[in-house]
């Protein structure tokens, strides 16, 4: 999806196929000192950090819906942040947590329309 306000990103491994359960997601997402827990499935930044929302969910095929109900095994989190800021702030704590869980950073979009680029140490890798 792409936004003029919004940068659009999800970690996940290529084909959904690695799960997690709820803690280790939870424990792994709060390691990083700049985000806290805002609800039971929504993750977001502390307090004097770039503001950033970071959900967990569960899909078959890229296809999610995030409520509040407790999500015992996730495969994906989705993560928005402000277009008008630094993404590479951001871009740094989701590889932090995407090589802890063996996953990858995808953005969804780029404002050329290039769709689900893979973000490797700070690099763009179009898939």
């Amino acid at each position: 999806m792409w936004s003029n306000l919004y940068c659009y990103y999800n970690l996940y491994d290529y084909n959904f196929s690695t799960e997690y359960n709820y803690k280790i997601i939870v424990k792994t997402i709060l390691e990083n000192e700049c985000f806290e827990q805002k609800s039971q499935n929504s993750f977001g930044n502390k307090n004097g950090y770039q503001w950033i929302d970071i959900s967990i969910g569960y899909t078959k095929d890229g296809n999610y819906h995030i409520d509040n109900k407790k999500i015992n095994k996730i495969n994906i989190l989705p993560i928005t942040t402000l277009k008008k800021d630094d993404q590479s702030i951001h871009i740094k704590h989701l590889l932090r947590i995407a090589n802890k869980l063996n996953w990858k950073l995808f953005l969804e979009q780029d404002d050329l329309g290039n769709e689900n680029i893979e973000i490797n140490k700070g690099k763009w890798v179009l898939r």
